[in-house]
């Protein structure tokens, strides 16, 4: 089934990256022969449009494919199947050449800083090792390029001569955005990127992101695994589940109306900051446990833990429908989400 995230704009922009039933299935190999006997559907047909300048937020809980599909749409890892557009050229079809001349303008930042860069370079070798591998610019133009790069992510230049395991983890992370900026790339993936943040500076970490974003113009697609950042950051934010979309509408929208029961369990774990609202606030209770994606559910992958499952939902597979209006497009694969629109 193909899962449809498309946003709809005029027709006069083209979408930068454009992701087309994007599969990603790993084998299971057993016996002597180590034969292939199964597989794992970390992603599983998703399909959506992102727009330059737009930040689309992607979220699910562990195990519902948000880290695959990064590496996936960037080819650091082989897709399945499906088809990837980045800027009108099909990802797909590149030679290890011509992909690696693109990366230039599709950069990410990955969830654990201290582990996506290495403890042994100096800062200024860090920043600057994008420019040194696709040789941009001279010496003088690189060290001018890592002190700004440094000042754009609000850290002072002194830090170029220090090592990682000198710095906090927020700065960690603002050196590891530095250095994804490094290109002047086009798309920027974020991983978790606030997961590992003190909750304190989580914030100032989000408004960093929006400022780059509107300043540079930078398409970000944003993954996370909770609904709490991406009300300030995302204009449009997509619900995945087992692998699949399963909502996708814009940000206001979303959080004010959800559609699909699994993001309703997800708004409903997001705390009040009212006190007495919080003690009255009912956390929704999922049953069962999460399903194996080697063996995924029949039907709707989510009807094994929802509370309004019916045959239907067993049997069948949802389509996603979409219960917006043309100018705002809300989608939903449910079979019941019509109960929820009203």
């Amino acid at each position: 089934m193909e899962q449809n995230g498309r946003k709809l704009t005029p027709a006069s922009q083209s979408p930068l990256l454009q992701v087309n039933r994007l599969k990603k299935h790993f084998p299971i190999k057993g016996g002597l022969l180590r034969r292939q006997v199964g597989a794992v559907s970390a992603v599983d047909g998703v399909s959506f449009d992102l727009f330059a300048g737009e930040t689309l937020g992607l979220i699910g809980g562990p195990g519902s494919g948000k880290s695959t599909l990064a590496k996936t749409i960037l080819h650091l890892i082989k897709p399945t199947s499906g088809t990837v557009q980045f800027a009108g050229q099909e990802l797909t079809r590149l030679d290890k050449q011509d992909l690696r001349r693109i990366r230039r303008k599709m950069q990410m930042v990955f969830h654990d800083p201290y582990l996506a860069i290495n403890p042994q370079m100096r800062i200024k070798d860090i920043v600057g090792e994008p420019l040194q591998i696709h040789n941009l610019g001279d010496v003088a133009t690189r060290e001018a390029r890592i002190d700004a790069l440094l000042q754009m992510v609000d850290l002072n230049p002194y830090l170029r001569g220090r090592f990682p395991f000198e710095l906090t983890g927020q700065m960690r992370q603002r050196i590891s955005l530095a250095r994804a900026l490094a290109t002047e790339p086009a798309l920027l993936v974020t991983d978790e990127v606030t997961a590992v943040l003190d909750p304190v500076v989580q914030q100032p970490f989000t408004a960093l992101l929006r400022r780059l974003q509107q300043q540079q113009g930078l398409a970000i697609l944003y993954l996370a695994s909770e609904l709490t950042t991406p009300r300030q950051l995302c204009d449009r934010v997509g619900i995945l589940y087992l692998g699949r979309i399963v909502e996708v509408a814009e940000t206001a929208v979303l959080y004010r109306h959800p559609l699909h029961p699994y993001t309703q369990y997800l708004l409903s774990l997001l705390p009040v900051a009212d006190p007495s609202s919080e003690t009255r606030r009912q956390t929704i209770t999922l049953s069962g446990d999460e399903p194996n994606l080697a063996q995924p559910p029949s039907g709707c992958r989510f009807h094994p833990r929802c509370a309004y499952a019916t045959e239907l939902c067993r049997g069948q597979e949802p389509g996603f429908r979409n219960l917006g209006t043309p100018a705002q497009p809300h989608l939903v694969a449910c079979h019941h989400a019509e109960q929820f629109s009203a």
